[in-house]
């Protein structure tokens, strides 16, 4: 782990890491680097994950090559697991935010071990400072390509702490004698723009109290 950088949107490190490594299975490693927002008095959260396939693609001839990496949400090297229909709203005078989940599009049951004729529930969790302060769970969901949810979760959150606030939905796969596990998850909060700089449907919702809503690509 990195010594950690002042407040700012362009870190700079300056350091360097060595790992031993073994050439004969290069096929089978790569480089993860990921960027967490560090606190002293809550748990780290991570802004983005940057991978690099293949080591061995880092070393040319005993030289340093450099490599410009994105950050992105995806923490694995996987393929497409599917998309999930989210919808957020929230009422100022009660306080409420209010999170809807409709469905689910192209997910690869078929090629995720363990999921085929297994039952699928989705967890919405709510964050405060990375701590969780909430999670409710859907009912059960078929597994299939496009499979129906049409559940609302409410919430419980004063407009002063949208800052602060992490909403983590996680589509997991039933289990009755170990731990759910899941097979992907959507991050959304507190972020307000995109890497571009455009609002992103968690800066609409909070600057504009409208109702957003949209496909959101599941990672793991």
């Amino acid at each position: 782990m990195s010594t950690r950088a002042p407040k700012t949107l362009n870190p700079n490190f300056q350091q360097t890491f060595t790992f031993s490594f073994n050439r004969s299975s290069h096929r089978y490693s790569f480089l993860r680097i990921t960027i967490y927002d560090a606190a002293r008095r809550k748990k780290h959260m991570s802004v983005g994950h940057a991978i690099l396939p293949y080591v061995e693609t880092c070393v040319k001839f005993g030289s340093p090559v450099d490599y410009e990496l994105v950050l992105g949400k995806s923490s694995v090297i996987h393929g497409a697991i599917g998309d999930i229909y989210i919808t957020l709203s929230y009422t100022p005078m009660e306080k409420c935010l209010t999170v809807g989940l409709l469905r689910v599009r192209h997910l690869a049951v078929t090629e995720m071990v363990g999921c085929v004729n297994k039952e699928l529930h989705a967890k919405v969790s709510l964050l405060f400072t990375g701590e969780n302060v909430k999670t409710m769970k859907s009912g059960i969901i078929c597994p299939s390509s496009r499979s129906f949810i049409n559940e609302k979760f409410r919430f419980f959150v004063p407009a002063a702490v949208f800052d602060d606030i992490t909403l983590v939905v996680t589509l997991v796969v039933c289990s009755v004698f170990s731990d759910d596990a899941p097979i992907g998850r959507v991050t959304v909060g507190p972020y307000f723009r995109s890497g571009e700089g455009a609002l992103n449907y968690w800066g609409v919702l909070v600057q504009t109290e409208r109702v957003v809503k949209g496909w959101y690509t599941l990672h793991l």
